[in-house]
């Protein structure tokens, strides 16, 4: 935080490689440096409260909340836009928590954006982070499906269509062939297609979010973590006019799973509102949210 304060403008950091190795096109690294400094402004802030140093927590939580005033002032423009409106400029200021005063207006650009370009992707290394989860986590996981499933550049279909078995560097195949830098994919799999998400205040999976993406063209999704609680598991099939999403919740910890509303929806056999199982239920615009304790439950929905 030293270091990046001695190398920032008025807040801004401009220095990094930034959205490495993008498809097409490129945004400067000050937009995703500058949400990095951001970032970690808050991450020192919280971690200065839990250690009991008050006076740190302050200072770095108005250092994050000055860092967040100038990306503001300086990319946002209108209609949800930051900087020239790429893919990764959007998705970044979404996923780093920059654009809450326009979410909504964020999302729908990032949406369109991505529409603009064949719902195919257009980032390097942290906008395709970004854009999956900011999608994904803003209720377009439709959008997201899209870009994964593309089989024409650039894309990980692509790839795959050229023979790859490992994740490259380059969209196009230029360098390396053994590279992680795009293989958060693998994380998106999990979270929305299985459902399995961990909760920033309650680490390590103690309370475990189960939020399924049901893809209309899927027929089945099965997918397990090994947490330090135990195995997590989530997997989903279509029966007729019903999806079956059975979902095991480890010891000492409980479940805060996530529907779609105006559904009819029965753990093991027994309506949702007359299970002794469910402990809480609570009804969204879009969504229901119900608390499982540990076990593993059969939960249908028509």
């Amino acid at each position: 935080m030293d270091y990046l304060g001695t190398r920032a403008e008025n807040h801004l950091v401009k220095i990094g490689l930034g959205d490495w190795a993008p498809a097409k096109t490129k945004t400067p690294a000050e937009i995703t440096s500058t949400a990095y400094y951001y970032v970690d402004a808050g991450l020192l802030s919280r971690m200065a409260g839990i250690f009991g140093y008050a006076e740190d927590q302050q200072k770095y939580a108005a250092l994050a909340n000055g860092i967040r005033e100038a990306f503001n002032k300086q990319y946002y423009h209108e209609n949800g836009i930051y900087d020239k409106g790429s893919q990764t400029a959007l998705a970044c200021a979404i996923y780093q928590g920059l654009s809450d005063d326009h979410l909504d207006k964020t999302v729908a650009a990032l949406v369109t954006a991505v529409k603009n370009n064949n719902d195919h992707l257009d980032c390097g290394i942290l906008g395709t982070k970004y854009l999956l989860h900011a999608l994904s986590d803003n209720g377009r996981s439709d959008i997201a499906y899209k870009v994964v499933n593309q089989n024409t550049f650039p894309g990980w279909g692509n790839w795959i269509g050229q023979g790859a078995t490992t994740l490259w560097e380059q969209w196009d195949g230029s360098e390396s062939h053994n590279h992680i830098m795009f293989g958060d994919v693998s994380a998106w799999f999990y979270k929305n297609l299985a459902g399995i998400a961990p909760v920033v205040d309650e680490p390590g999976f103690k309370r475990i979010v189960f939020q399924p993406f049901f893809s209309p063209d899927l027929s089945w999704v099965k997918g397990m973590h090994q947490s330090m609680y135990g195995e997590i598991a989530a997997e989903w099939t279509r029966e007729n006019k019903a999806i079956k999403y059975k979902i095991t919740i480890p010891a000492n910890t409980n479940g805060e799973i996530t529907l779609p509303l105006n559904k009819k929806i029965w753990v093991d056999d027994i309506a949702l509102q007359k299970s002794e199982y469910v402990t809480k239920i609570l009804k969204g615009t879009e969504t229901i949210k119900f608390v499982l304790g540990s076990g593993t439950y059969v939960i249908t929905i028509k």
